[in-house]
This record gives structure tokens, C-alpha cells and sequence, in this order.
């Protein structure tokens, strides 16, 4: 793996290189990485897509999203992630859930695979993040894969105070009028709207870092040397939950192409 591939990578893991080779193991507790699977389901559910959809899952991490809808509804899936043992992990998975012939796990860059995509009946980007800048700059990327009349499920946030988020990550999130704005400025249709409680984000946010802590346990006192990254990588998370549960709220928006 070139380094810069691997700076790439850690950036989007919100961690640093040298403490890649235990992500997997780190997260080892977590297969829903990033957005709901059921909240995903009841969004789609209701929607007039034809059988056997064709639906694109970026930064489909272990594949939850991608494989609850192959095996409830049937959609062929394609999710892609920049991180090679989140993509070994799907494929088994998909294979163990019995769907592995609906879905296709691809390792790769999204920055570099997206402009090569088109004519999915849907999207699903769910907590990925600011990849190509704003949400608006995000969306002229995003829609191009889409058909005309296809659906994107947009898992992000927005800003609910005044202070500035400097947070590498978070810097590009908006208040909630200008979110709204970035999410249809190209004449799309917002259908749906949910925004996860304080409550809900406050109980994800500790069994994540309940989990999180266990599993560094375990890694620190097999690897001592790695003790300074993990409690960095550890300090690091904390910041942001407490981060999203202050300066941001989490929402998911499904939205029509126009």
C-alpha cells in the first residue's frame, strides 16, 4: 500500500497510519458502521423501485447496509469502501446471510470510482462524510450515479450552534437551512426527513465507546507499543461524540433526483 494511500485511508478512519493494522480489530464489535440498516429499510421500503434494483452503497464498511436490503428487498448491491478488510468482511457476511449473488463488494477509492458510475436506481451515502467538500459539492458527485427519478439516501448532520467546527471531518457541515439548501440545489426533491434524538445519540455514543475502550484494552496489553496511539485514537473519539452530541445533530434524508 503506498503511503499516501494509507494517509488516505487512516484520514477517513479519523486515526493515524501506524494504527491501521488493528482498525479491524478495534471495530471487531461494530458490523453497522455508519447509518441504521432498519432506518435505511423503512425509507426505501415504501418507494416504487423496480425488482431487483440496482442500488450503490458508498463507504458500505462491512456491507450491513448493502446486505439487509439485498436479503429484505431483494436489490442488487454494490457498495465500495476504501478499506480492504471492511470489504473481505462483507463478502463473508453476504455469503453467511445467503445473498452473496446480490451483492457486489468492490474495494476502492469513492473519489475515483464515482465519476465512472451511473444509472443506479439508488444511493445510499451514509455517515462518509465531507469527501468532496459541502454537502452541495457532495450531491453534483453523488446525483450523476443516479438515474433521473432515482433515490438518495444522504446519511450526515448539521450544525445547531454558533461556534465554529474546526474538527477535520466535521469543518465542512452547515446550520440546517443551508443543509436543506445544499441537499436540493440542483432542483432535487427532499421526500423524507429524519433526525436521530439526543437521547438515541447520547446511548449510541456510549455502548460505541464502551466498545470501543474493551477492545483497545485487549490490543494494548498485547501490543504495549501501541499504547500512545490508542489512547490518542480513544481521546480523539470521545471529542467527537461529544461533539455530535453539542454542535451537531445526525439526520438522514431521502431525496428524489429530479
Amino acid at each position: 500500500m503506498l503511503e499516501q494511500q494509507k494517509r488516505d485511508i487512516a484520514q477517513a478512519m479519523e486515526t493515524e497510519p501506524e494504527l491501521l493494522p488493528f482498525m479491524s480489530e478495534l471495530l471487531a464489535d461494530f458490523y453497522e458502521l455508519g447509518s441504521s440498516p432498519p432506518l435505511i429499510v423503512d425509507l426505501i421500503k415504501p418507494l416504487d423501485l423496480p425488482d431487483k434494483a440496482r442500488i450503490l452503497d458508498l463507504g458500505c464498511g462491512k456491507g450491513a447496509v448493502s446486505i439487509v436490503l439485498a436479503k429484505e428487498l431483494g436489490f442488487q448491491m454494490t457498495g465500495i469502501d476504501f478499506f480492504s478488510p471492511f470489504i473481505q468482511a462483507a463478502q463473508e457476511l453476504a455469503q453467511a446471510a445467503g445473498v452473496e449473488k446480490l451483492c457486489r463488494f468492490e474495494y476502492a477509492d469513492i473519489r475515483e470510482r464515482v465519476p465512472q458510475l451511473s444509472g443506479f436506481d439508488g444511493l445510499v451515502f451514509a455517515s462518509v462524510g465531507g469527501v468532496w467538500g459541502d454537502l452541495g459539492q457532495c450531491m453534483k458527485k453523488l446525483r450523476q450515479t443516479v438515474r433521473s427519478g432515482g433515490f438518495l439516501i444522504i446519511d450526515d448532520g448539521f450544525l445547531v450552534s454558533e461556534r465554529k467546527i474546526e474538527t477535520p471531518g466535521y469543518d465542512y457541515c452547515h446550520n440546517y437551512e443551508d443543509t436543506l439548501r445544499c441537499l436540493s440545489q440542483y432542483g432535487d426533491h427532499i421526500l423524507k426527513e429524519t433526525i436521530i434524538s439526543d437521547n438515541d445519540m447520547k446511548d449510541m455514543n456510549r455502548l460505541y465507546m464502551e466498545r470501543l475502550n474493551k477492545r483497545a484494552l485487549s490490543i494494548r496489553q498485547a501490543h504495549p507499543e501501541m499504547t500512545a496511539c490508542l489512547e490518542s485514537y480513544l481521546k480523539n473519539q470521545e471529542e467527537l461524540c461529544r461533539l455530535m452530541e453539542s454542535d451537531l445533530k445526525s439526520a438522514i434524508w431521502l431525496i428524489q433526483k429530479a
